[in-house]
């Protein structure tokens, strides 16, 4: 068993800590997230789909969009509102990486590229995360 002094001093030491790590995580989430929330999480991506998708839905254009991740055909579908048929029939997946995970390459008239310069000379509408924001070409 600690002497009392000492478990008192162990004691405070722990509250103490405990309050600064509080405090740290309040300025993070309330502070630093907020500021780099856009970039992060790349917002603005369901409103820019919605306008690519009333854009391209009256000529059928092909949409390119640059997606460095790998996930934007999962949201596509989703902000969408795709059926599960037609995004089941038309999903193109590449070939497994490293672990044997397929990423999404195509859902429809969308063409999911690593770089701007993947774009086909079909795709008439480009789509990608520019300045910390969504851009459409």
């Amino acid at each position: 068993k600690l002497p009392s002094k000492t478990e008192k001093i162990i004691t405070y030491a722990f509250v103490a800590s405990q309050i600064i790590f509080a405090m740290l995580y309040g300025y993070q989430y309330f502070f630093l997230f907020p500021k780099n929330q856009p970039q992060s999480l790349m917002s603005g991506f369901p409103q820019t789909i919605n306008e690519v998708e009333e854009r391209a839905k009256h000529n059928n254009d092909k949409v390119a969009v640059v997606d460095e991740s790998g996930y934007q055909y999962i949201l596509t579908a989703w902000y969408l509102k795709l059926e599960p048929d037609y995004f089941f029939d038309t999903v193109i997946k590449q070939l497994p990486n490293k672990i044997g995970f397929k990423y999404g390459q195509q859902v429809g008239r969308y063409h999911f590229i690593a770089k701007n310069t993947d774009r086909d000379s079909t795709e008439a509408v480009l789509l990608e995360w520019n300045d910390n924001l969504w851009q459409i070409h």
